[in-house]
């Protein structure tokens, strides 16, 4: 669909005006190289500054009344021409309507034939090829070729000075040489020789040099421009880089144009904006990262938003690329929850990668997580081992579920903690938004990783009661740590105990029969429930729970009573080694 059509629902098709009569209308506006008129209420006329003042005399016979495409002649009744127009020497005072003198045609200009028609619209511009359209607003026919981003077309050729421009509500009198289909009209006060005209903007586009050119309206696909005294054709998207939300924000400005290469069928005159523009905006983005400097910190307002990170605008035509990890301190926080498009953010730079000819813009790399106060300093003494908090399920994995704990910071709750081997992901157990409590296992502010054990009510019960003390819980439950039990019961096969401070599946202790120093029904009096003992880890049982020997923490303190007897045997030189070792345990005992 094209970008104005909308704009043009339920109006007619013609218009009050037809190319060739001779208007007038008060001059309202001169500023950007234009003239604009208003043509008493009907309609705006545009001019260029540089347009004669008078109007040549054309002989009727070559007069034409052609009109441009998507326009349509308007009734007799209607048109105006000199004889319509308002008597000038009654409607105001004859100071106040006075016509400035006539200018002769600059030498440089299109010379003035009185044998050729007005300049209007060429009757092969009614239908714009789609593909001259589409280059137009692509512009890649001019790229840089420099790491300087030194625009590649030379500048227009410069003009004369215009004649004396009109003052501000004096009436102005000229030719119609074009009739937009939004109703504005362009007025044309030279009699323009068109097959010349178009072998310059040949020569133009052939030597890669601008053009100007006055947009006089505008249509369903784009806009209507007069270069050389003639009209061509700005897509929407070859007039800005932006979206157009009012398109006769750009009516009556003369502006600087790129002739693109034709890719169509040839028949249309193609003009764009957009390559200029662009180049502009290289130029002021490389200007804008010279002056930024690695952790600087400042705001931007979010441009895009990707899965991969944030494009954030930092002044002057210059993105840069907030990561994903960079967002905030929470470890895979979704960049869609992070910010929208609009939202304006604090950023600090990180690295900066110049301009070069493969990147002609560069590159800047930004952190929105070095702004923030660090979760795990601003919560140091809330967070500890064997702290109970309420989190909140935010993401579910096969291995387990991330959950909440504090506000940015996350701890892994290990998918053994939901139930038994039939769960094969945590989604089976836990939603995301799920509230539950949980208890800090372990903690590693160095590598920010927090594991967790959900809590049941009778575990909550035994903490609060005294009964389990998780301070106590090891750092580790690898083979080969000692750690301290409490018997739990008697079975014939060994006794059952668990851990202190490590709750849930993961604090089950086994000690095997065989691993005990003292069997048969001693045993039971030994060992009874609620004794404390220290054990070494030395494995897994097959139900999962740790198996833990009491012979092996027995062997590994002999062991260390021989090695320390050596050490001092060494040094005294004397005694025997039944007398140290017995002299060692004793002491020890």
């Amino acid at each position: 669909m094209q970008p104005f059509t909308h704009l043009f629902e339920g109006s007619p098709r013609a218009h009050a005006f037809r190319v060739g009569e001779v208007v007038a209308g008060r001059v309202q506006s001169i500023e950007h190289g234009a003239i604009v008129v208003d043509l008493f209420g009907k309609a705006l006329a545009i001019a260029d500054v540089m347009e004669p003042r008078e109007i040549p005399i054309i002989p009727v016979a070559d007069a034409t009344e052609s009109t441009v495409p998507g326009s349509e002649a308007a009734p007799d009744a209607e048109a105006t021409d000199a004889t319509d127009a308002p008597d000038v020497s009654t409607a105001v005072e004859p100071e106040s309507v006075s016509v400035s003198e006539a200018q002769p045609a600059p030498a440089d200009s299109a010379p003035v034939l009185t044998e050729e028609a007005p300049a209007d619209s060429d009757p092969d511009d009614t239908d714009v090829d789609a593909d001259a359209a589409a280059a137009a607003e692509s512009d890649d026919s001019d790229p840089d070729t420099d790491d300087d981003g030194d625009d590649t077309e030379s500048e227009p050729e410069p003009e004369p000075e215009p004649p004396p421009l009109p003052e501000l509500g004096t009436i102005f009198r000229g030719r119609i040489g074009a009739v937009a289909e939004s109703g504005h009209i362009a007025i044309v006060n030279r009699n323009i020789d068109r097959a010349a005209a178009k072998a310059r903007i040949a020569v133009a586009r052939d030597a890669r040099r601008r053009v100007f050119g006055v947009v006089y309206g505008f249509n369903r696909g784009g806009f209507d421009v007069l270069v050389e005294g003639i009209r061509a054709f700005c897509p929407a998207g070859g007039m800005t880089l932006e979206a157009i939300t009012d398109p006769t924000e750009h009516i009556g400005k003369k502006l600087e144009f790129t002739i693109p290469i034709n890719k169509g069928s040839g028949k249309s005159i193609i003009v764009s904006r957009r390559g200029i523009l662009e180049r502009e905006l290289r130029k002021q983005a490389r200007a804008r990262l010279k002056e930024l400097k690695v952790g600087q910190k400042l705001e931007g307002a979010v441009t895009e938003v990707r899965d991969y990170g944030l494009l954030v605008d930092l002044g002057e035509g210059l993105e840069g690329l907030v990561h994903q990890t960079e967002i905030g301190w929470v470890r895979g926080q979704k960049t869609s929850d992070a910010a929208k498009v609009g939202d304006v953010v604090q950023v600090e730079v990180l690295k900066i990668q110049p301009a070069s000819r493969k990147d002609r813009q560069g590159r800047v790399s930004l952190s929105m997580r070095t702004c923030m106060p660090d979760p795990w300093d601003a919560h140091a003494e809330t967070l500890k081992v064997g702290s109970i908090h309420k989190g909140i399920v935010r993401r579910t994995a096969e291995f387990g579920a991330f959950v909440e704990i504090l506000p940015g910071i996350e701890g892994l709750l290990h998918i053994s903690e939901l139930g038994g081997r039939d769960i094969k992901h945590a989604k089976q157990v836990l939603n995301e938004g799920e509230e539950l409590e949980v208890l800090v296992e372990r903690l590693d502010p160095k590598e920010r990783r927090i594991s967790l054990s959900k809590l049941s009510d009778a575990d909550k019960a035994a903490i609060e009661s005294g009964e389990w003390d998780p301070t106590l819980a090891p750092k580790t439950l690898k083979p080969g740590t000692i750690v301290k039990v409490l018997i739990r019961r008697i079975e014939n096969h060994g006794l059952l105990a668990s851990i202190q401070g490590v709750l849930g599946k993961r604090g089950r202790a086994y000690i095997p029969n065989r691993e005990l120093p003292i069997d048969g029904p001693s045993r039971k009096k030994a060992y009874a429930p609620g004794t404390e003992l220290e054990v070494k880890i030395i494995g897994k049982d097959r139900d999962g729970s740790l198996k833990c020997s009491i012979k092996a923490k027995l062997n590994d303190e002999e062991r260390k009573a021989v090695k320390e007897y050596r050490k001092e045997a060494s040094k005294q030189g004397f005694g025997t080694f039944g007398d140290l070792l017995k002299a060692k345990l004793g002491d020890d005992k």
